[in-house]
């Protein structure tokens, strides 16, 4: 691409992002098409972020904190209420947010100034970025939702962007009768997260992977991957004391040893006592930003898909491990029980996992539901000795939800953010002046 440099504008507000897309190159990508990027980000006061990300084509700008009032939450509610009821409204409430939430003049004035042609949102169910999208819309300029993972929708969208990307056919689905999308406003485009698991030097052998973990090679592995403490006093560790019984009883053959990875919402203080136990390995997140949070690195993404591919079986109650899993073809179940605390859990599952971005998992059979404790050994030893139960379904949820394995996702994000900044800008006008 020839002439001058096209400006466009990006908000980060989370370190998940920073792993999902730049440690995937896309800075590099899109500077080497031409485009130079306005990133706007708390992270600007953050010296050692702005060094690393620092090059050729990217400047950083500050995004404020943006605090929720009440008008924000009446807002959403009434969004939600006339796509669920008046979808045909829904073009003129839009319309009218625009008038009712004014703009920040600072971030009009940068955007202005440096003529931006398109305004990439990478977390559209964040509040944060409310600002350079408001902004964005007070000049115009087209906006691109990136939708950040597989559940994120029906967790509800805090932005409404002209186009939405989203991970696979199912999600486009639920963007068009959950969020009232035209269809050609949405493209699919996989989830960039995942594009290392499928690069050709990621998977390292066994005795590799165990040296990394100082673990045996000749003795199976038993991951389970936390989902975080979603609930107040919500305990994690009955897990690992169930399993931990269950392998000292010998109730689950062959000596298993256990690794712990933890969700980055868990709590690793509540986990330390298991800490010292010489079979028991951690795995967590170690990176982290100063207001974003946390974050990986691209050998530590690698790092998780040899965990994945190494263990005989994963146990997680409910996180996006269970699809990550399935990349691999390693067995997984889904306990949906609590030993200690099984009200809460009910809370949990039945009110909130299974019965939103879980159910049509639970509908189709995608994955093998656990529901009470006495049934999670059983479950665990078919896994063992059959590692092909549930292989077929193990597949479907590869070809349903992580929809593209060929590691390409972060380029396919690239070419249309690309197309959207550079040609006919009548193909990303304004929906709600349809």
């Amino acid at each position: 691409m020839t002439g001058s440099p096209i400006w466009i504008a990006m908000s980060i507000t989370e370190g998940r992002v920073i792993r999902d897309l730049f440690e995937n190159g896309l800075l590099e990508t899109l500077h080497q098409n031409g485009l130079n990027i306005a990133v706007f980000t708390p992270a600007t006061r953050v010296t050692g972020f702005v060094e690393t990300w620092s090059q050729p084509g990217v400047q950083f700008h500050l995004l404020k904190p943006y605090l929720l009032a009440g008008w924000d939450y009446r807002q959403l509610s009434i969004r939600t209420l006339l796509m669920r009821q008046v979808p045909n409204l829904l073009n003129s409430w839009l319309r009218l947010e625009k008038r009712l939430f004014p703009s920040d003049p600072e971030l009009v004035s940068i955007l202005k100034t440096l003529g931006c042609r398109l305004t990439v949102v990478t977390h559209p169910m964040h509040h944060s970025e409310k600002p350079l999208f408001r902004a964005a819309q007070e000049l115009n300029i087209p906006t691109l939702g990136v939708l950040r993972s597989w559940d994120n929708i029906y967790h509800g969208l805090r932005l409404h962007p002209d186009i939405l990307l989203v991970w696979n056919e199912i999600n486009k689905g639920e963007a068009i009768q959950l969020e009232k999308y035209k269809p050609e406003r949405v493209g699919v485009i996989g989830g960039a997260q995942f594009d290392a698991y499928f690069a050709s030097d990621t998977l390292w052998s066994r005795e590799q992977f165990a040296s990394s973990m100082h673990l045996d090679t000749s003795r199976p592995i038993i991951t389970l991957a936390t989902t975080g403490a979603f609930l107040p006093f919500y305990d994690e560790t009955y897990l690992m004391d169930f399993l931990l019984d269950a392998i000292r009883s010998q109730s689950i053959p062959g000596n298993p040893q256990l690794i712990c990875r933890l969700h980055p919402s868990s709590r690793l203080e509540s986990f330390d006592r298991y800490r010292n136990l010489p079979d028991v390995r951690f795995s967590y997140i170690k990176g982290h930003i100063p207001s974003l949070g946390w974050t990986m690195t691209r050998q530590e993404v690698v790092e998780v898909a040899n965990l994945l591919h190494h263990s005989a079986v994963v146990v997680s109650p409910g996180s996006t491990m269970t699809l990550e899993a399935a990349i691999f073809d390693t067995p997984l179940v889904v306990p949906v029980f609590h030993t200690y605390q099984p009200e809460l859990a009910f809370m949990q599952f039945q009110e909130k996992t299974l019965a939103r971005h879980f159910k049509r998992l639970v509908e189709q059979n995608l994955i093998p539901i656990i529901w009470e404790a006495q049934d999670l050994v059983p479950a665990i030893n078919r896994c063992l000795a059959e590692p092909g139960w549930y292989r077929d379904a193990r597949a479907r949820l590869v070809q349903d939800y992580i929809y593209f394995t060929d590691g390409h996702s972060t380029k396919r994000l690239a070419n249309l953010i690309i197309k959207g900044a550079t040609e006919n800008q009548k193909e990303y006008h304004d929906p709600t002046n349809d």
